[in-house]
């Protein structure tokens, strides 16, 4: 994609170098195309400015961007301090998931604001016992292992917290939204556990979290749910359809 856009911004860079002839310009307010050229130009002129922003945007990893673009700047430092304690992955894993509950309880109680700061926070950690784990070269089967169970806790915990602020508004969708959640991490775990690659779909832990966060601050949760578990659902056979086309 950014080839693509380098060899755009060259052919506009040609075309700006000559010249147009003075009855091809178009004049504002001359003929219904005015408009619309002059935003043209104006958006030529952003992008050539703003190139290298672009081509960055272009380049982002989107299916894990709180994870490549906001957890690991904080989780790596806090890795860092803590390679030469006696504090273990395992231990940073425990602490995450019981910051995550935390977080879900704040925010069954409807503090929000503090349940979604406390959720970040808990994000954080859950990446910095892995980066621990790789600095200390601890990586086990075990810690990630553990991991990934804890985070499958961590998940229902959100949802029940979020069905909590209006049972009997949220149960229906809250049942689909776990089970939605739960079926994105199992397929993968089936697929790889029969040789599969699986690692395709968009309903991963990292989008459901922004979702979550996002719903929470838009107060629309209702829509949330129904969102996760129709996300959930669609990465479930996605997973399936992916895995069973290697197994043929």
């Amino acid at each position: 994609m950014i080839n693509i856009f380098n060899a755009i911004l060259h052919l506009r860079a040609r075309s700006l170098a000559v010249e147009r002839p003075a009855h091809n310009r178009a004049v504002v307010g001359s003929n219904p195309s005015g408009p619309i050229t002059c935003l043209y130009w104006v958006g030529v002129a952003f992008i050539c400015k703003n190139r290298e922003y672009i081509k960055w945007c272009l380049g982002m990893e989107f299916k894990y961007p709180l994870t490549n673009y906001v957890y690991r700047r904080f989780s790596i430092p806090i890795a860092k301090l803590l390679k030469h304690t006696g504090v273990s992955p395992n231990a940073v894993t425990w602490f995450a998931a019981f910051v995550g509950f935390f977080a879900a309880y704040l925010i069954a109680i409807r503090e929000v604001i503090a349940g979604v700061v406390v959720l970040f926070i808990s994000q954080i950690l859950d990446c910095a016992d892995g980066d621990l784990a790789r600095l200390k070269g601890q990586t086990t089967r075990r810690g990630a292992y553990l991991d990934s169970v804890l985070d499958r806790f961590v998940d229902a915990g959100l949802i029940i917290a979020l069905i909590a602020l209006a049972p009997a508004d949220y149960w229906f969708p809250g049942v689909f939204a776990i089970v939605g959640t739960f079926l994105v991490s199992y397929t993968r775990s089936r697929a790889e556990a029969v040789g599969a690659e699986c690692r395709v779909g968009l309903a991963t832990r990292d989008f459901r979290i922004l979702a979550i966060i996002l719903g929470l601050l838009l107060g629309q949760v209702y829509y949330l749910l129904v969102f996760l578990a129709l996300m959930g659902f669609f990465t479930a056979f996605h997973r399936m359809v992916y895995s069973m086309k290697q197994m043929e």
